[in-house]
């Protein structure tokens, strides 16, 4: 394990991607102790400052490229760092400043000092690109050569190891995730107690992200690959006995009919709802 260098120049209350991870993260404890107020101010200062749009959204669009991406080489690394490096120039600096102080004056209104003290296991990658950002809009370059060559590794390295435990983390889902996804899930069992297969959970586990991100990519995915999924099988029926069953396949062709009237451009919990009856529906045809 790579030992962990000391950063100089980092301010974490001005980290547009941590101030980002705590506010989600204060979503989610709000939510686990049914603070309903709390989750509200969190979700609505998240909108307000991090939305399409805003200069703390383009640098945040930054730091994702950097976070989530993973390749195999270090030549690969080096030149989305690089890409990336040269878009942070064209980040206006005194606007992304000022919406940063405002967005802190309402955090520190809104929340107690505890809400900075959040722990980040990837913390010093987050200040790694923080000061490496910071450092490519500043016109006066204030930082050493050797620091920025041993912050770029750093970059670098969590690029490259991220690709390596892929794998590994597709399956460990974020504490938020996991967490919102289970307030979700108790809204859905409400109207819809059936027990959840895994492909409904998966649905409701994208939704519930969607939720508080408002990332309509990953959700909008989903729909489209159920949605196809669903409509090729309620025509395709191969099984034999079935396709004898006369009331069976009426009812179907019926669903199917029904099926193609739900606009499901719109992510609404009553199209979610749809489509988990759909998806548990052929689930139950085919077994």
């Amino acid at each position: 394990m790579p030992k962990k260098r000391k950063l100089r120049v980092h301010n974490k209350k001005r980290n547009s991607a941590l101030l980002y991870e705590f506010l989600i993260r204060q979503i989610s404890s709000c939510l686990v102790s049914k603070n309903k107020k709390g989750a509200r101010q969190a979700m609505e200062i998240s909108k307000k400052y991090f939305s399409k749009g805003s200069t703390l959204r383009e640098e945040l669009d930054l730091f994702k490229t950097l976070l989530n991406t993973s390749v195999k080489s270090e030549g690969s690394a080096q030149r989305i760092l690089s890409e990336v490096l040269k878009n942070a120039q064209k980040v206006n600096s005194r606007t992304l400043d000022a919406e940063k102080s405002s967005l802190i004056k309402e955090i520190n209104h809104t929340f107690s000092n505890k809400f900075y003290k959040q722990k980040i296991s990837d913390y010093t990658v987050y200040a790694s690109i923080y000061t490496l950002l910071t450092e490519q809009r500043n016109k006066k370059k204030n930082l050493p050569t050797v620091d920025k060559i041993k912050l770029k590794d750093v970059v670098i390295e969590h690029l490259i190891n991220k690709s390596n435990v892929a794998s590994t983390k597709m399956k460990l889902k974020p504490a938020y995730n996991n967490t919102v996804f289970n307030f979700v899930l108790q809204r859905f069992h409400k109207k819809y107690e059936n027990k959840l297969t895994e492909r409904q959970k998966n649905v409701l586990m994208k939704y519930a992200v969607y939720l508080i991100s408002e990332d309509r990519k990953p959700m909008d995915a989903v729909i489209e690959s159920e949605v196809a999924n669903i409509k090729k099988d309620l025509t395709s029926i191969g099984d034999i006995s079935l396709l004898r069953d006369k009331d069976l396949m009426k009812q179907l062709r019926e669903c199917y009919s029904e099926f193609n009237k739900i606009d499901f451009s719109e992510i609404s919990e009553s199209n979610i709802l749809e489509l988990l009856k759909y998806v548990k529906l052929l689930e139950e045809v085919k077994s």
